[in-house]
């Protein structure tokens, strides 16, 4: 019996009614400089076309697969993926996005040469087909142990949870899934990869390009699932607490900064009252778990301090706060 050929990366698809999309992805992944690859294409129940474009793609490049479920979403998607991956590396491609030619190859080779469990590339943006990014002029690369990567994920200076642009060892997906039936993903998932790398290494060449979509989910009005991050964070912070603990100024920093964006997007773009009073409560349950903690980041302002004490103490000062705000800047 004839060996397979080994795969060094596998690159996972999952697609959901992006067919306008969909095509310029594949041939992204079809024109990389690197050809060892294999390429799974989740159809998770599409219904617009994308399963049909995808199914005929596949057929004139023998390194692709597809593989079709009913819709659950993108978690169940990556899952499956991760399930029929073949390579020794994973790479997560969202259907409706791209990458530059030569973003696996460079991946790739940064973590053969530094021995790195994980690398990453920066990340661009474009916005009705037009790019709204540049390369570097001159490529910088840094190397972290455990820890300093942590650190930086939390910091998000360099990088953030994303998971789609980075390259990964198979084997860090063992014992880790992403969550199923929730947003936020890649915040629920990606810190547990980190914490379980021995070294990552980063570089500032642009390798993901994310092309945004007026319709994605995190572009529309707020909504009761994005409250989903917050269950995703009190495990971060049992998690960090437990084995990171150096870094608790950082990571109780991330979280209030997030906690901060989140109630200002619900004071902002809900308009029902009591359901921004429900969001604002979940919030608040939240911030009860973790707020003698939060009152210790030495690093923390007195601002976000203010808020985190209102939202922990009474929501209806938060509100108030916000409304007596936009009255002043109306009148001035």
């Amino acid at each position: 019996m004839m060996n397979e050929k080994r795969v060094d990366i596998s690159v996972i698809v999952p697609v959901f009614n992006v067919a306008e999309f969909v095509l310029p992805c594949l041939n992204s992944i079809k024109d990389q400089t690197f050809k060892n690859i294999d390429v799974i294409i989740i159809n998770d129940g599409s219904h617009d076309g994308s399963a049909e474009l995808c199914e005929e793609f596949a057929r004139t490049d023998d390194r692709f697969t597809v593989i079709h479920q009913r819709n659950a979403g993108l978690s169940a998607a990556r899952n499956t993926g991760i399930q029929h991956a073949t390579g020794s590396y994973l790479a997560f491609i969202d259907g409706d996005d791209k990458i530059d030619p030569l973003m696996l190859e460079t991946l790739y080779e940064l973590c053969e040469s530094s021995k790195s469990d994980i690398a990453v590339c920066g990340m661009g943006k474009e916005i009705d087909g037009r790019p709204v990014f540049k390369q570097p002029e001159t490529i910088s690369v840094k190397h972290f142990n455990t820890t300093e990567a942590m650190k930086e994920l939390f910091k998000g200076e360099l990088y953030r949870f994303a998971a789609c642009n980075k390259l990964y060892k198979k084997e860090l997906f063992s014992h880790v899934t992403f969550p199923t039936g929730m947003i936020h993903e890649d915040l629920q998932t990606t810190y547990k990869v980190i914490g379980q790398a021995e070294r990552l290494a980063f570089t500032d060449y642009i390798g993901y390009i994310y092309v945004q979509r007026s319709n994605s989910i995190l572009n529309k009005a707020y909504h009761e699932n994005r409250l989903d991050s917050f269950k995703g964070w009190d495990n971060i912070i049992d998690y960090m607490n437990e084995k990171f603990p150096e870094l608790k100024d950082i990571y109780m920093s991330c979280f209030a900064y997030w906690t901060a964006d989140h109630t200002f997007y619900i004071l902002n773009q809900v308009s029902n009252g009591a359901t921004k009073r429900r969001y604002l409560r979940v919030i608040q349950s939240h911030v009860k778990k973790h707020y003698k903690q939060l009152m210790n980041v030495e690093s923390l302002s007195i601002k976000y301090k203010y808020l985190l004490t209102m939202l922990r103490f009474n929501i209806a000062l938060v509100n108030m706060n916000y409304q007596l705000k936009r009255a002043l800047r109306k009148a001035s």
